[in-house]
């Protein structure tokens, strides 16, 4: 599976809304997932001689293989899937170049260069959620 998935971020979902995590701002809320309730959201990108499978990837087998994962190494996230405080990871696929127009309007909206980006662990702003969620296949 780690050959097929490039790139994968999330955001923080909390009581029945997403949370962007910002600096110092009140959090923004996404209408559109916020009826599931606290979950995470993981964005992945196929590389190339992937994306004319695209109908074989079910998003949710691979969220339910992402849940796993986690509840099988990270006892916070086992306590919270035990007394049912999160929800189910959702996973969305994203257009090709989505993680590229990421790096691009992070550079453009901060004062770091090219050369001193890193790609980021977590979406921070209500603006780099929007970018990737914009940028999902909807199936």
């Amino acid at each position: 599976m780690s050959k097929i998935l490039t790139q994968f971020r999330l955001v923080k979902c909390w009581r029945s809304r997403t949370e962007v995590e910002s600096f110092g701002e009140k959090p923004k809320v996404c209408t559109e997932v916020k009826s599931k309730g606290s979950h995470y959201i993981f964005f992945l990108e196929l590389e190339e001689t992937s994306r004319d499978r695209l109908g074989e990837f079910n998003t949710t087998v691979i969220a339910e293989s992402i849940d796993n994962n986690l509840y099988s190494r990270h006892r916070f996230y086992q306590n919270f899937k035990d007394t049912k405080q999160i929800h189910p990871s959702t996973v969305y696929i994203v257009h090709p170049g989505a993680f590229y127009k990421l790096r691009d309007y992070v550079i453009a909206n901060s004062t770091a260069t090219a050369n001193q980006f890193k790609m980021l662990e977590k979406l921070r702003t209500e603006g780099t959620f929007e970018l990737m969620f914009k940028n999902r296949i909807i199936e």
